[in-house]
């Protein structure tokens, strides 16, 4: 986001919160704009609309509960360890003579942890561990899920705009 775009977030907090009041505007703009540029104008737009209709304090929201909204739209897009385990299992089923491919069809944050095609077929050839390689997996998988959400809120994302669907989703939890 750049100084106007920021500028603009502001003024609708202005006018959505009423007590929201700040003495040094030249200031908190310089540092707002800082703290949000690497995200897009339309992303924390609709964070704040989010922020908005769910939140009954009254109180304006800071760069950091924006952000965290749009971290949790963006991470949506992406299976819980319980459906990243099932997407597994399917795989798994499937990799004795074909886990490359099977592989290679695997979401990228899953072949992350799997780590390669190998792993996957050593995987379907021990099934009698079943369990404890789920667990395993279902762990790292969190891991893994908790460093692209911290990867989002340092670096930002471009490109992403909260979608109508997405904000009534969010709302809900």
């Amino acid at each position: 986001m750049n100084r106007e775009e920021t500028s603009k977030i502001l003024a609708g907090m202005s006018a959505i919160f009423p007590s929201f009041k700040v003495e040094d505007k030249t200031s908190m703009l310089t540092v707002w704009t800082k703290i949000l540029e690497p995200f897009d104008y339309p992303a924390i737009e609709s964070a704040l609309m989010v922020y908005a209709r769910t939140n009954a304090s009254g109180f304006a929201p800071s760069t950091g509960q924006l952000i965290d909204i749009c971290v949790k739209q963006a991470m949506t897009d992406y299976q819980t360890p319980e459906q990243a385990w099932v997407t597994v299992y399917k795989a798994l089923c499937n990799s004795g003579s074909n886990a490359t491919e099977e592989y290679n069809n695997l979401p990228e944050v899953i072949q992350d942890v799997i780590g390669s095609p190998r792993v996957l077929r050593e995987w379907a050839m021990g099934q009698d561990n079943i369990q404890f390689l789920q667990r395993q997996f279902q762990e790292s998988y969190s891991k893994a899920l908790g460093r692209v959400k911290t990867e989002l809120c340092a670096k930002g994302f471009s490109g992403l705009a909260i979608s109508q669907d997405k904000i009534k989703m969010i709302e809900k939890v």
